[in-house]
């Protein structure tokens, strides 16, 4: 295994998106990740390898993928606008554990399919909540241990179809928290 994660493009990865896998799940080649079909949902997971920005983008485009799970890998804040346009389709996006910082936040609004989205323990801050907050297709959202404050949690009220805010082990007070759920009361919130 190369520094990039993989040894070059994996051409045949690409028509592995268009598959109907039919409620079977492999593993791609040397453990690299796993990629599973279930309930019509077509998911990879690259979480704990040492995938990186340029690995990413050799996977190319695939506009099928449903659920891309990145947690703990080498990815950067220069992947986000490249998840964007390979996989656009993408419905449930983990970055958990990752150096994503605030910086293209705004880019993921592009997603027009996206409902779930983790942050846990990445460099979030309050200017990456407003970015956020632009994402009416959001459903669930995890900031857990970010950096976030009352300021950043407030404008997460905006975005419309929310229905779960995750910001355990944040800097939001006791008093934002309760203000939130009186203004929100059909939002689970886990503080």
């Amino acid at each position: 295994m190369s520094r990039d994660g993989l040894r070059g493009p994996q051409p045949g990865w690409s028509a592995i998106s268009v598959c109907q896998l039919k409620g079977h799940s492999f593993s791609v080649p040397e453990g690299d990740g796993k990629w599973t079909w279930s309930d019509g949902h077509f998911t990879y997971f690259l979480d704990n390898s040492p995938v990186t920005d340029a690995a990413l983008q050799s996977l190319g485009p695939m506009p099928k993928l449903n659920d891309l799970s990145l947690t703990r890998t080498l990815i950067t804040d220069e992947a986000v606008p490249m998840i964007v346009k390979q996989f656009p389709g993408l419905e449930v996006l983990r970055l958990d554990r990752t150096t994503v910082t605030d910086k293209n936040l705004g880019e993921l609004g592009r997603l027009k399919s996206l409902e779930q989205l983790s942050l846990f323990r990445t460099r979030i801050s309050d200017s990456g909540c407003s970015k956020l907050a632009k994402m009416s297709t959001l459903r669930k959202l995890s900031l857990d241990q970010t950096h976030i404050t009352d300021v950043g949690f407030k404008a997460l009220g905006q975005i419309s179809k929310l229905e779960s805010l995750s910001v355990w082990k944040t800097q939001v007070t006791d008093e934002a928290a309760a203000e939130f759920s009186q203004l929100y009361p059909n939002m689970r919130l886990n503080r």
